[in-house]
């Protein structure tokens, strides 16, 4: 990684579909960057959020600057969380509703992760066949609604650039293809069957990572956090985690998260930040626990409607000063802004039939003391206890990223090394 890049030399490497910035142009003729989520809000979040900065980074090169689309996963959820993760750029975000259609038949959706597998085994060949055909630079056009207006335009698969994957089981194949998420699939699903007790069949994990493993090697660059599910194995020294896992090398990262300041004056008391999501049995386990909190005084918040007995609050709420501690499912969205924001996470239980991300990420909130997982036997007062005492290890851990990585911003340092990248070819 090179600072103080000189932009005006490396801009005059010539990329597919991108020139020097002369009049304003409409979406039809822009560069585009596909956006390749996985299942569930944080992918696309976390794809939309790097791309949005790296499509930033041509317009202050005096580059054209790329639009971004991505597919309509979860319809009008999807729309609201765009915005509001996006109020400042939703001219330049496009959601093709197509896109979304044909993913659908390898998300994972159901809570069912062996279903899933089965689901990626036997439709992976068409999705990948009709992905190319839409995008393939020899199929003519296809079409994106903007994000601001929710108008339709024409968009030529010429003019896409390269591809930002976040999870996602199949790639669209352009020249340049990223990958950002918390480790590999092919690294997952081979690190499960180390693992017979989860209950999935070793022949169709096999047959997945396989096939990942030859999508993976097609990436220019795959990001995966300095803190990932399997940082557990290496808690009494991070520095020893590997940097070529199946034959694909990486670039390890800070959280996948722009920096969230600390802020104060909206709560008045000390609170719990509740973010449910899992199966039925987590949820429930975690209203048992919500109501010891309330008996004994604590305030709980939530963006969700149904969390019973919680104050709703939106998700800001959780950089507040008088959050004490995260309680939920264990997925990175919102561990990565505890991370950052140096709060303790209290993780419900791996749940049969979940996806394996979940059995490895509560390894290492443990291992590195992340948070402690509880499935409801926790009185107020010892989660009180705990969240007091685990707050300087995440101080240190947090540091400790900043001495590596010159920040904890992981956003601006992936889309910096992906503009590098594309500009340079």
């Amino acid at each position: 990684m090179t600072e103080g890049v000189d932009v005006r030399n490396e801009t005059q490497v010539e990329t597919r579909g991108v020139k020097k910035k002369e009049t304003p142009q409409g979406p039809e003729n822009r560069p585009v960057l596909i956006l390749n989520p996985g299942h569930g809000n944080e992918p696309f979040i976390l794809g939309t959020a790097i791309g949005r900065e790296v499509s930033k980074k041509f317009a202050q090169a005096g580059l054209e600057q790329p639009i971004l689309v991505q597919p309509l996963l979860y319809g009008e959820r999807q729309i609201r969380i765009l915005l509001e993760e996006n109020p400042n750029d939703a001219s330049q975000i496009y959601y093709d509703e197509e896109y979304g259609k044909l993913l659908q038949r390898i998300i994972f959706g159901s809570g069912d992760f062996p279903t899933h597998l089965k689901q990626v085994k036997n439709h992976y060949d068409e999705v990948d066949k009709m992905l190319q055909q839409r995008f393939g630079v020899e199929s003519g056009s296809f079409t994106a609604r903007s994000l601001a207006t929710n108008e339709e335009f024409l968009i030529s698969p010429k003019n896409i650039i390269g591809t930002i994957d976040a999870g996602s089981r199949v790639t669209v194949r352009t020249p340049h293809r990223y990958f950002a998420f918390p480790m590999l699939l092919s690294e997952l699903l081979n690190r499960a069957i180390e693992h017979p007790e989860l209950g999935f069949s070793e022949t169709d994990m096999r047959q997945v990572a396989a096939r990942m493993l030859k999508v993976e090697a097609a990436y220019s660059q795959v990001f995966v956090p300095w803190v990932n599910p399997f940082s557990f194995e290496h808690a009494d020294n991070l520095e020893d985690q590997p940097e070529v896992v199946g034959g694909r090398s990486r670039i390890y990262t800070p959280p996948m998260k722009s920096e969230i300041p600390k802020t104060s004056g909206v709560l008045k008391n000390k609170g719990v930040y509740v973010m449910f999501s899992g199966t039925n049995s987590a949820v429930e386990a975690n209203k048992i626990l919500v109501e010891a909190l309330r008996k004994a005084g604590i305030d709980v918040y939530s963006p969700l409607e149904h969390v019973e007995g919680a104050i709703k609050m939106p998700p800001e709420i959780m950089s507040d000063e008088n959050i004490i501690a995260i309680l939920g499912r264990s997925g990175w969205g919102t561990i990565w802004q505890g991370e950052q924001l140096e709060i303790p996470w209290f993780a419900a239980p791996y749940q049969e039939g979940d996806d394996p991300e979940i059995y490895f990420n509560n390894l290492t909130i443990e291992a590195l003391g992340l948070g402690k997982i509880i499935n409801g036997g926790i009185t107020a007062e010892e989660l009180t206890r705990l969240a007091s005492d685990l707050s300087p290890g995440l101080r240190g851990l947090n540091r400790q990223i900043n001495r590596k990585f010159g920040t904890n911003d992981g956003i601006d340092f992936i889309s910096k090394e992906i503009f590098r990248d594309l500009i340079r070819k």
